[in-house]
């Protein structure tokens, strides 16, 4: 799913099927779903609460939801590679981004670990949460980083501080 999608996409043709829709009003029934995952998804969603609100709703009794987002206080923004953005005012960091010809990554809301798990728990489902650090493969670093990266690695250091999180929330009778 995904709030726009470009025509000449890559799964034309397959058996995959998109919907385009809003996350805040999917077009499913209650609890339809076994499993919803958000993979690098919420920190770009405007009304996260609402968001993870109707990604409950969908989900069954029994059911997980799983998220991945970035770890919010990292030195480096995992989007742009600009170091410290977190000390940032949000709404200083739009204005940066643009000038430094990030335009679209204004918008970007990275919730903590922490704040993810209490919406999780606070938007009206009983719920179980666990929260695990990630650990990347240097592979999927950015070039440029990479090299820093492994360093990190090897003195301990991503594991001090990770780049990001793995939410998973089992959603209760």
């Amino acid at each position: 799913m995904d709030l726009h999608f470009p025509e000449n996409n890559v799964l034309k043709g397959s058996k995959v099927h998109i919907i385009v829709c809003d996350v805040r009003f999917l077009p499913f029934k209650n609890e339809m779903f076994d499993a919803v995952s958000l993979f690098s998804v919420i920190e770009h969603v405007p009304f996260q609460r609402q968001a993870l609100k109707e990604v409950m709703r969908v989900l069954k009794s029994d059911g997980y939801l799983i998220i991945q987002v970035p770890n919010k206080y990292f030195p480096i923004e995992l989007h742009s590679g600009l170091p410290f953005v977190f000390l940032v005012p949000f709404r200083v960091r739009g204005a940066i981004f643009k000038r430094l010809g990030h335009g679209g990554l204004g918008s970007i809301n990275i919730p903590s670990s922490k704040y993810l798990k209490e919406m999780i728990l606070d938007v009206g489902y009983n719920c179980k949460v666990w929260v695990k650090r990630v650990v990347y493969p240097s592979s999927v670093i950015w070039s440029n980083l990479r090299f820093f990266y492994k360093i990190a690695l090897r003195i301990g250091l991503i594991k001090a501080i990770p780049l990001g999180y793995l939410i998973v929330a089992k959603k209760r009778r």
